[in-house]
């Protein structure tokens, strides 16, 4: 059974995220909405920017369409604790917390990373189709 995902990186430049379908037995995934990137100093907060972002697959069947992300993880530039951050040079935006995320969009599971972070934690993922040698040095 496929997985509906809300995935994004958040820094004090950018927002970007997308939404995707994530079959987990074969490790592929597919669009449903493609990587969509947002000024973040033009949005008000993270919640105004998935709402932006969302509003699309709200209009198609509110919390009950197919198409709403089932679980969730952003990586952002600053400290997370406790569920909690400030985003690094976006001082306009109130505090993100996952746990109102994750009400908000009514998902069942989602996780606010440093970004770096969940750059790390992705590398034992890698398949070996994803990463591209730039010298022939040993590991």
């Amino acid at each position: 059974m496929p997985v509906i995902a809300l995935i994004g990186d958040i820094g004090g430049t950018n927002v970007r995220l997308s939404l995707k379908r994530l079959n987990l037995q074969t490790r592929t995934s597919d669009d449903i909405i493609p990587l969509t990137k947002f000024k973040a100093q033009d949005q008000a907060s993270v919640h105004a920017t998935i709402m932006l972002f969302l509003k699309d697959i709200t209009a198609l069947g509110g919390t009950r369409s197919k198409n709403r992300p089932t679980v969730g993880a952003i990586g952002l530039a600053g400290e997370v604790k406790d569920g909690r951050a400030s985003v690094t040079n976006v001082p306009h935006w109130p505090k993100v917390d996952e746990i109102q995320i994750q009400q908000f969009c009514n998902i069942k599971s989602f996780k606010l990373l440093n970004d770096f972070a969940a750059f790390g934690l992705g590398i034992d993922l890698l398949m070996e189709k994803d990463v591209i040698y730039l010298n022939n040095s040993p590991i």
